[in-house]
């Protein structure tokens, strides 16, 4: 999101791919399952096709969209070919975690700068690294925010949450120190009420039913700790919260009455709403509909923008009903094919989380995140850039991982079955 940081970030993923580069070829392993490169180089092809068609239409937005269906999902694949030990997984959920921590942190300090709790400073600016579109707007009952770093809290607080959960498990399968987590779970629900985000708020609500369904899977014993665990926490959560809300009345003004408000209206449809975007998400459907109509089966194409409806000048093509635009512009091909996708993810998932162990906790809290940031991004368009599309890649990476090291033991058990019918 923030321009400032390109450079820096393309040379860190740069760094990246030629260091997995040379472990490729020094180690002569890939580090990819079969079955992963080949839903990921063809879900990646298919959508070049829909680039292509959009680019014979002269549609303006076709070529700006090459990126997010064609060579993102390659690089990320390049990525996920670096991740040779369970270990790598485990600190990459450490740094999710942390991550979540500064996020929220960030926001309060934003929070009371902007209620003049805290003075100004140009520190903070440097922190935020000016962003232009960061902002907070003050209403009544609730504060409406944008700030680095938000749009990734629809996966980091229900992920967070789910690791958590985990750490009510035997302490060699704990993914990370409860303390960490209990402070990014504290400091990520703060935000979340700061935010203002209706589908923030609504994800935070439905995740611990998203823990619970699929902690179904896991082996007995675990399933037992990690419910008993999600009660725990699920209370001391409430009695915070209760607090929090205290508090920030106190010095924001925010209720929950609206919040309440803020989150109900979000669902209002009719023509005589007053809310602005709910007004805008019934004119996109509408339009988006429409568009589909005359192109069912293989759409219009990526980067097509719907008559009747165009949410921003720059980006004519891009619009918050993100799953109506995929059906508009890829049909019902596309989005068969890339749904399709998503359900292999989950089942390889489950499949995962029930063999039980450290892979278990981390798979659940994946999934719990992914669920969670595939309805927030229902209504906003979160995983159509770069930033946004790890959300899909770190689960698949786990899957990954556990396909490979399942590949190694059978061929390790084969060879030595071998071995000892040999001696025999």
């Amino acid at each position: 999101m923030v321009s400032s940081l390109l450079l820096f970030k393309a040379t860190l993923l740069s760094v990246i791919v030629v260091t997995v580069c040379i472990l490729t070829f020094t180690t002569l392993q890939l580090g990819l399952h079969s079955s992963v490169v080949i839903w990921t180089v063809s879900l990646s092809a298919l959508g070049f096709v829909f680039v292509m068609e959009g680019l014979l239409a002269g549609m303006p937005g076709a070529s700006a969209q090459i990126g997010v269906y064609t060579i993102w999902p390659i690089l990320y694949l390049l990525m996920i070919a670096g991740i040779r030990s369970e270990e790598t997984l485990v600190g990459l959920t450490r740094t999710l975690v942390i991550s979540t921590s500064f996020v929220a942190f960030f926001s309060v300090v934003y929070m009371l700068i902007a209620t003049s709790v805290l003075p100004e400073n140009r520190y903070f600016d440097l922190v935020s690294f000016n962003w232009e579109s960061q902002m907070i707007s003050l209403h009544e009952g609730y504060i409406s925010m944008q700030y680095p770093g938000l749009n990734s809290l629809p996966f980091l607080v229900p992920f967070s949450l789910a690791v958590l959960v985990t750490c009510s498990g035997r302490r060699r399968q704990t993914l990370i120190s409860p303390v960490w987590a209990w402070i990014a779970l504290g400091a990520g629900l703060e935000a979340v009420l700061l935010s203002g985000r209706r589908a923030l708020l609504l994800v935070t609500m439905l995740s611990p039913l998203g823990i619970l369904v699929f902690s179904r899977f896991q082996p007995a014993a675990e399933k037992h700790l990690h419910r008993k665990g999600l009660f725990r926490i699920a209370t001391t959560g409430i009695l915070a919260l209760i607090v929090s809300m205290f508090c920030l009345n106190a010095l924001s003004g925010i209720s929950v009455s609206g919040l309440y408000e803020r989150v109900s209206v979000g669902f209002d449809f009719t023509p005589s709403t007053d809310d602005n975007g709910a007004n805008e998400r019934r004119k996109q459907f509408h339009a988006l509909v429409a568009g589909w109509m005359e192109n069912p089966i293989f759409g219009a194409g990526h980067g097509s923008p719907a008559y009747g409806s165009v949410r921003s000048a720059l980006q004519p093509w891009s619009y918050e009903l993100s799953y109506m635009a995929l059906l508009y512009q890829t049909g019902i091909v596309g989005v068969v094919a890339y749904a399709s996708g998503i359900c292999w993810i989950f089942w390889m998932g489950i499949r995962v989380i029930r063999a039980g162990g450290r892979l278990s906790a981390l798979m659940l809290a994946c999934l719990t995140g992914m669920s969670s940031m595939l309805i927030a991004n229902a209504t906003n368009p979160y995983m159509d850039y770069f930033d946004g599309m790890w959300v899909i890649f770190f689960p698949l990476a786990v899957i990954n991982f556990s396909l490979l090291r399942s590949r190694a033991f059978k061929q390790v058990t084969s060879l030595r079955d071998l071995t000892l019918l040999s001696c025999h």
